[in-house]
Order: C-alpha cells, then structure tokens, then sequence
C-alpha cells in the first residue's frame, strides 16, 4: 500500500520556471529579492471532505543560537521577512489543491523549538478553505500544501546570513470535519519523509545535522531530480 509522504523543495529567488533544488547558496549581498521553500504531500489513500492543513516546519542552525538574520519575530532584527501562502503561481510540477484563495498564513514562529536549543525555531503554518469546498486529494498526484517565503530586506543590517542551516518539514495535519464527540477525529495526521529525505532543505551548505530536529531520523537525500 502506498505511503504518505512529505516533499520540502528551495527554490532560488522568485519563482520563475520551478527549477528547485534542495541546497541554497546566498552570497548575502542584497536587501531585494526572496528564498522560496515549497512544501508538498503525497497520501496513501484517496482522502475526501478535506478543509485545510497545518505544516510544521523546524530548522537546525550551525551556530550555537540562531542569528539575527533568522529572528522572525515582532521585535525581531528581520521582523516580517517571513511569510507563508498557497500562491504557486505556474508551478506545475504537483497538483494545486487549493485553486481557490484560502484563509490562514503563517502562525507562528517560535525560536527554542523543538528541541529546545537555541539554535533551533519552529513554524506554525495554517490554511483553510470553506466549510462548504471541502478538497478530495487522490491517492495518485502529489500535491502542493504551502508557499514558504524568506525575503531578504535587512540582510545587509541583520548578521549570520551567510550561517548554514537545515529546513526540515516534519508534519503537515489535514483537517476534516469534527466527529460527535467521544469518537475518533477524522483529521490525518503525515510524518512519514518522502524518499531519501525528500523533506529537508538546506541553507547555504548541506553539512548542517538535520537529525537534531526531525520527528523521526532520516538519511540525508534530495528531491530535486523531481522539480527538473
């Protein structure tokens, strides 16, 4: 039987041809321009009356706590430089579930997480569609389930840049409508990595140890074979 599976594919500066790659190398030298992670899913059996999803997404960096460069937050050095969406625009590669806009972005993002190290941070990420547009996802395609977007504003005034760091997609939960209380909920929950981890991305360099953040471990692979 088939197995859902994670796919996490960097894409260099704005998407144009969806030519991804699973390392991304910067020189740091701009204040313009974005980095674009794109997150996907397969499924292992058809799954009807589906309403949104919620991705977790961790990353690992090299140095002992995460630079200025990755601080996200409010009162953070690159406060908004981070952002989340279903746009894909002609990307083509997968299979566009969303077609329509949907509600939701980026939750959160949370530095310590998960592991509680200092050179890790979490994101939240969250979309929904209409109660009354529930998505079908076949058994077939592989589907696209968010838009990840890392601007480069305040580069040149934010330092660490140029510090390696690993991306891991570690989940993503597809919510279904509530069952009666009492009984098992209908959502479904992926963990599994697609082949060769399929669900990591580096930055700057591949050396980064991604299993300090993942669910489960994985060996070291790339996807990029399939965004070419």
């Amino acid at each position: 039987m088939r197995t859902s599976v994670l796919t996490l594919v960097l894409f260099l500066g704005l998407v144009l041809q969806g030519a991804g790659q699973s390392v991304e190398a910067f020189a740091c030298d701009t204040n313009t321009g974005a980095h674009v992670l794109v997150c996907g899913l397969t499924v292992g059996a058809p799954i009807d009356s589906v309403l949104g999803v919620e991705l977790v997404v961790d990353i690992q960096h090299s140095a002992s706590s995460l630079p200025d460069w990755w601080g996200f937050g409010g009162a953070d050095c690159r406060a908004g430089a981070l952002r989340a969406d279903t746009d894909f625009g002609s990307l083509a590669t997968c299979v566009d579930p969303w077609l329509t806009s949907t509600a939701g972005g980026l939750l959160g993002y949370t530095q310590g997480m998960p592991r509680g190290a200092a050179s890790q941070a979490r994101m939240l990420i969250g979309f929904s569609v209409p109660s009354n547009q529930p998505r079908v996802l076949d058994a077939t395609d592989m589907y696209y389930a968010a838009r990840i977007v890392i601007d480069d504003g305040a580069t040149s005034s934010c330092n660490g840049c140029g510090g390696a760091a690993c991306l891991v997609l570690n989940s993503i939960l597809i919510h279904r409508p509530p069952r009666p209380e009492g009984t098992p909920t209908s959502d479904v929950l992926i963990t599994a990595p697609g082949g060769n981890g399929a669900n990591w991305a580096s930055w700057q360099t591949a050396t980064v140890n991604c299993m300090a953040v993942p669910v489960v471990n994985r060996t070291w692979g790339a996807v990029k074979a399939m965004y070419r």
